[in-house]
């Protein structure tokens, strides 16, 4: 135990009484501390000792590596500080209740970038904190499904990782003022200097910083009476005591059964100290050995003693600035620091052998499976990275906080303001292509980019060898995490630069860095290729010192008689129309693709373009399309997105654009009468795209819908959406207001046209006429048709009016009858329904398969709303011709409610299917009671279905017994419709239960 020490004070005191109060504070700290570290384990339970045994060991270490006479030549102020330096410089990793709550937006953030290296249950606890809007436990448990205990362990092990790096800093707060920090009730009074308690918390807050730092402290001050101190030396002392406590026993048994199971990096800290096997340290020599038993072990070791290393190098070349005087002599010297694996070798110290992610294998994923499905892509790739570099320089240099002025880009400005316009101008992206050299079948075309944007340093290097780096270099994502949202670069995937090896096989950078003002040169070579990937730099000499930015050029090979013309207006199509095979000796349609590649990609672009490219007489200025028409655009910033074409029409159509660049995306969901263009900015791609950007991803789709939903509501809540109302004509009015009505959205106050006003074009006893929805109403007869198959060859008008005449032959053919026949879009139909829903109407569902058409009657007359052949038609298209998904779970669809069995009716929608019969939205809907299941055409379970149907049924006076009944009447009218059908019965099995037709009749 160490001794010394505290003897060496206590001598002084009693030798002389002005140096009593330093021993009377350190009897009162010696005792209290050791009290206050217990409390260290209540959120770093699975950490080394931090405790009093912790402070007790390097005490020993400092005495061992001084010795008995240099202990007698300290100070009492130096022999003061020491000991209380050796106590307190761990006391940050208390945590007060009121420094969490404090802490806790601060968590978060830091959670944010800790995600990036995590994974499993810590990295569920992660996004489980980041997702909660409350500070609450129920906020932020409610979406993990892992043990409440196992959810806490993981909570308090991001807690003591986010006060780990901060604890050296936290100890210089505490120190002067301990009991309003964390209850310390350590005497601070006039008996004592209250610089030294100052002095103390900046010895204490350098343990954990560079020695540079250390070495800002003062090599001697005033201490008590007439003696000196000497904060460098002390400081230096408690640095080199705390890494000299790595022996065996540094970890607690009993705070390891309460911790449970160690984190990776805790486990490997603690075989680190079971790994010591020879420990030397006294004045003269330090030596220790080490048998790692793996290696993460392994590696925790030698770091730890690369860093003893280097701390006693860097004291011995700076010994005589650091003690307090020659008379101490030197420090003891460096022996061997030795550690190997029990029974392996290494190759090298501080590095393992491991397994990596074989980089040609990736790339070649990358360029053969798919990730890009054309050239242009990757080219857009390299161009995105332009742009995202530019816009960080762009903000950094524009934002409110850094400029002031009139010319500065803020938070709430939207993309396209003048403002924005007018700065964004000034940073275009060149490109340039020229002819290096050809060969007999080759032409070998010079590509080069030049943006105005942040350049490269040597850091950003290393994050750009690897694929999906960009999203780890943590300085760039705190100055992207301040920009607007829509301004934010989109290259979160990290594949940017590794896409132009699609292109070359190398690749040379100029840049100079706006962080740094280096100018480097860097070739970056193909993973794939004979460089096998490597990276080379120096410094540059030929960029312009005025400006930052890139210079990215490559060489790009391409076959002369190969390519095909992908746009119909472009470079490509114009060069084919002057081609004549016969007088050309050659035409690159694959360099032209890429040239309309760089095109499309400023179409709608925030910055503007240049494309240089003499070879085939082309030098444009691209400037964005939808720039020049800002004011024609709508920004939705709680959307996320920008409305860049509204048109409503009796089509619709949804064109999506992810940040500029168009999407190959053919979404089930859309609207019923408008089309629109919609640009998403959203900043973190991997969230909504595919990693090629040309699709969204599946479960993203409905979400994204609901947002440009929104936003055309918020729109028409606008004065520009009113105006854009009033500009219409009363037809599309009415088209409006029809898709709101559709969509259930809230109409505007200010829409003076009623969506049964919409106009449809109908039949009326043969003549093509335009008819209001609110005109149905007074028609006698109304036919809804449509093609059963789409693909099927369709008829003229002419020849449907004649079919339907023929098939309906029930209806008058007076021609003073007031007939419509209506065959529109799809979304006209529901329009129909839900205006004569409740008007008397009946409905009459037929299926004429021999002429392709199902058909909807709508009268005022007694009739069944589907007939037994339909039926019939039903039951064999759907569980006798085709096979049932395999990716449908809900294998029961509704048909329109019989007369007959109008006790199976459901309530509007409970049952989240999609229906058959779509023309009929008239009639209420019943559950078809039978599904193919393994094979078979069954029931199931008639209970579940009966209680199913009862606690969804229309009519509340309906019991379950007549549910029950009914539902039995209605499969044995089914199964005696199709009694004359084989392989029904055959499927249906012993279920196969045919009832008399005059009991069960249908009536149709």
């Amino acid at each position: 135990m160490a001794t010394q020490l505290i003897k060496h004070l206590k001598d002084w005191a009693e030798k002389d009484a002005i140096y009593k109060p330093l021993e009377s504070q350190w009897t009162f700290d010696e005792r209290l501390i050791a009290k206050a570290l217990q409390n260290v384990g209540v959120y770093f339970p699975h950490y080394s000792r931090h405790d009093e045994s912790h402070s007790r060991q390097i005490l020993v270490h400092i005495e061992r590596l001084l010795g008995p006479d240099n202990i007698a030549k300290l100070s009492p102020t130096d022999t003061w500080l020491l000991l209380e330096a050796v106590y307190l410089h761990d006391i940050g990793m208390i945590i007060s209740d009121e420094q969490l709550k404090e802490d806790y937006d601060a968590i978060k953030k830091h959670v944010e970038k800790a995600k990036y290296s995590a994974n499993g249950d810590v990295l569920t606890v992660m996004n489980a904190l980041l997702a909660s809007k409350e500070k609450t436990a129920s906020s932020i448990f409610a979406s993990v499904d892992i043990s409440p205990f196992q959810a806490i362990k993981l909570l308090r092990e991001i807690i003591a990782d986010f006060y780990r790096a901060q604890h050296p800093d936290r100890a210089d707060k505490i120190i002067p003022n301990p009991f309003d920090e964390i209850g310390l009730n350590s005497p601070r009074n006039e008996l004592l200097p209250a610089r030294f308690f100052s002095l103390l918390g900046r010895i204490c807050a350098y343990h954990g910083d560079s020695f540079d730092k250390v070495m800002e402290l003062p090599k001697q001050q005033v201490g008590i009476g007439t003696d000196d101190c000497h904060p460098r030396f002390i400081a230096c002392s408690l640095r080199l005591g705390d890494l000299l406590d790595l022996d065996d026993n540094r970890f607690c048994p009993v705070m390891m059964k309460v911790a449970g199971k160690l984190p990776e990096l805790s486990e490997s800290h603690r075989q680190k100290h079971l790994a010591i096997r020879h420990f030397r340290a006294d004045p003269d020599h330090i030596e220790i050995e080490a048998e790692c038993p793996d290696y993460e072990s392994y590696i925790e070791t030698t770091k730890w003693f690369g860093w003893l290393r280097d701390e006693v190098k860097n004291q011995m070349s700076r010994w005589f600035d650091i003690v307090p005087e020659r008379s101490f002599g030197l420090l003891p010297s460096v022996g061997d620091l030795k550690a190997h694996l029990k029974d392996w070798q290494v190759f090298s110290e501080n590095q393992r052998p491991h397994f990596e992610l074989d980089r040609e294998k990736v790339i070649g994923l990358l360029q053969g499976a798919g990730l890009y499905e054309s050239k242009e892509q990757a080219m857009r790739e390299l161009l995105q990275n332009a742009v995202d570099a530019t816009l960080i320089r762009i903000w950094r240099e524009y934002n409110e906080t850094y400029k002031k002025g009139s010319i500065v880009i803020k938070e709430t400005d939207e993309p396209r303001s003048e403002n924005v316009r007018n700065i964004f101008k000034k940073f275009p992206i060149e490109v340039t292509i020229e002819k290096d050299h050809c060969e007999e079948e080759f032409n070998y075309w010079r590509i080069t980019i030049i943006d105005k944007g942040t350049g490269i340093s040597r850091k950003d290097l290393f994050y750009i060898s690897q694929i999906g780096g960009s999203v780890k270099n943590i300085a760039r994502r705190e100055i992207i995490e301040k920009m607007p949202v829509w301004m934010r670069p989109s290259g979160i995937f990290g594949i940017g630069l590794q896409s132009a090896f699609l292109l070359t096989d190398e690749v040379i950078i100029n840049t100079r860095s706006i962080d740094t003002g280096e100018t480097l040169e860097i070739k970056l070579t193909n993973p794939t290729g004979k460089e096998k990937g490597n990276i080379y730099f120096r410094t540059s000499e030929t960029w312009n010192f005025s400006d930052y930015g890139t210079k990215l050029e490559f060489i790009y090979k391409s076959d002369k008689n190969t390519g095909s013309v992908r746009w119909t207006d472009g470079y490509s199509s114009e060069a084919l129309k002057r081609y004549d095979e016969l007088v050309d000796i050659e035409q690159d349609f694959n360099i032209l693709n890429i040239c309309e590649g760089v095109k499309d990609f400023f179409y709608i672009s925030f910055l503007n373009g240049t494309l240089d490219f003499s070879e085939y007489s082309i030098n444009e200025k691209f400037i964005p399309t939808l720039t020049e028409q800002a004011e024609d655009i709508y920004y939705s910033a709680s959307d996320k997105l920008e409305l860049i074409e509204l048109t409503f029409s009796y089509d619709s159509n949804l064109n999506y654009y992810y940040r500029g660049q168009h999407l190959d995306e053919h979404s089930d969901l859309s609207f019923n009468f408008l089309k629109v263009a919609v640009n998403l900015l959203d900043e973190k791609a991997d969230e909504i795209v595919t990693i090629n950007r040309n699709k969204f991803k599946k479960d993203t789709r409905k979400i994204l819908f609901e947002r440009i939903s929104n936003a055309v509501q918020s729109f028409f809540k606008t004065p520009r959406g009113k105006l854009y109302y009033d500009n219409l004509d009363c037809i599309e009015q009415a088209i409006v207001a029809a898709e709101y009505e559709l969509m259930n959205w809230k109409t505007p106050d200010y829409f003076n046209i009623n969506w049964d006003e919409f106009l449809s074009w109908t039949l009326i006893d043969g003549q093509k006429v335009g008819m209001r929805i609110k005109q149905l109403e007074e028609a006698e007869a109304i036919i809804l048709y449509s093609n059963i198959k789409p693909f099927f060859e369709k008829k003229s008008q002419s020849d449907y009016l004649k079919t339907l005449s023929r098939l309906f032959k029930s209806e008058s053919n007076n021609t003073t009858k007031y007939k419509i026949e209506i065959n529109r879009i799809n979304s006209v139909f529901p329009l129909v329904n839900k205006f004569l829903a409740g008007k008397g109407f009946t409905s009459e569902y037929s299926i004429f398969e021999s002429e392709n058409i199902e058909a909807l009657l709508l009268n005022k007359e007694e009739k069944q709303s589907i007939s037994s052949k339909s039926i019939q038609w039903y039951c064999i298209e759907t569980f006798l011709k085709k096979e049932v998904s395999l990716f449908s779970w809900r294998k029961r669809e509704t048909i329109p409610c019989l007369s007959n069995y109008n006790k199976l009716a459901l309530k509007v929608e409970p049952y989240k299917q999609k229906s058959t019969f779509k023309l009929d939205g008239i009639s209420p809907r019943m559950l078809f009671p039978l599904a193919k299941i393994s094979g078979k055409i069954t029931v199931g379970d008639l209970d579940k279905l009966v209680d199913f149907v009862y606690k969804n049924r229309a009519d509340e006076k309906v019991t379950e017994e007549q549910i029950r009944q009914k539902y039995q009447e209605f499969i044995a009218f089914l199964d005696d419709l199709m009694k004359d059908d084989e392989k029904w019965k055959q499927l249906r099995g012993s279920e196969f239960n045919p009832a008399p037709t005059e009991n069960h009749s249908h009536g149709g």
